[in-house]
């Protein structure tokens, strides 16, 4: 229902009646009665009805008032989006987040039966184990190793026979436990092999060297990582990774942990130069890559490499 106001001037004028006496206050003095303000008119609306009412006890007939500027009309409100509109992308923090989360989803499933199923991992922590012993001096009484998403602890326990302390860390719980019962069931005491769900339960702990294999490319922020693995060696300390190399004639096909991408952060692995940028720049020395072996990924060759850097000595 549409309303609206007529012109006063176009509409017949009723007769005022007698002017009014002004009051008379208590000191004998008349007062003047305030001047009905014409503009304060307040509009109320509920369902089709309109009511229109002055802020004044006494309402006379009077000309209309000058006419002024109106006010500017307030600033519309954003539109509503649109049905069916698809949300905004996640920020890197989130996708970083999901992507961890995932992770986790994925190996606690995979953990109760991980090196029955893999038991290509088994061979390839022998491998790793050897490249290790053929370019760093370890130590069955003295040298102390940081596993760094241990899973199940399959290099702990190739470099067991080799070192005095392994600490496995990972974030799925589930691995952590199987970790852990393994060690366990080999006799080993956990001052000898354990695993953690984080660094951070290491506190001041610090080791001689920190070995990460096969799980650099599931880490979103691999230049966080590597510092923090950093933080975590003694003076003269050593990083080992051991991940897929990154080839450059392979760069027109598909990426070869395409199919993994929601568990998968670096789906073609890393090139030497990127595994040199991220060592250098987490303050590390004497940087030296190499491709130690070969593996099957996807029903694709891969080479798999090495990678290691020595933390100064002054640190």
């Amino acid at each position: 229902m549409s309303t609206f106001l007529a012109d006063p001037q176009s509409q017949p004028q009723p007769n005022p009646g007698p002017p009014l006496q002004a009051p008379i206050d208590t000191t004998g003095r008349q007062q003047t009665p305030p001047a009905l303000d014409r503009n304060r008119v307040h509009v109320h609306g509920r369902g089709d009805q309109l009511q229109l009412h002055q802020q004044h006890q006494h309402s006379h007939p009077s000309p209309s008032p000058t006419p002024s500027s109106p006010p500017p009309p307030p600033p519309a409100p954003p539109a509503p989006a649109a049905a069916g509109a698809p949300e905004p992308p996640p920020t890197p923090k989130q996708r970083d987040a999901l992507l961890e989360a995932a992770n986790v989803a994925f190996f606690d499933a995979l953990s109760h039966d991980f090196d029955a199923r893999h038991p290509d991992a088994a061979d390839l922590a022998d491998r790793l184990s050897r490249a290790l012993r053929r370019v760093l001096v370890l130590d069955d009484d003295a040298t102390s190793v940081l596993d760094y998403a241990c899973g199940s602890g399959q290099v702990s326990r190739a470099l067991a026979p080799h070192v005095a302390q392994l600490v496995g860390v990972d974030i799925s719980p589930r691995m952590v436990e199987v970790y852990n019962a393994r060690a366990n069931a080999q006799g080993l005491e956990p001052h000898e092999m354990r695993a953690v769900g984080s660094l951070a339960e290491l506190q001041q702990a610090r080791f001689d060297v920190a070995v990460c294999s096969m799980a650099y490319h599931h880490i979103p922020s691999v230049q966080d990582v590597t510092r923090e693995l950093v933080a975590y060696l003694k003076p003269s300390g050593t990083l080992a990774v051991a991940d897929i190399a990154r080839v450059e004639e392979d760069e027109g096909e598909p990426p070869i942990m395409a199919k993994y991408e929601h568990i998968v952060a670096h789906t073609r692995g890393f090139a030497e130069r990127d595994m040199r940028a991220l060592f250098e720049g987490a303050g590390l020395q004497n940087v030296a890559f190499e491709r130690f072996t070969t593996s099957k990924k996807e029903g694709r060759d891969v080479q798999l490499f090495l990678a290691t850097g020595t933390k100064p000595a002054s640190s």
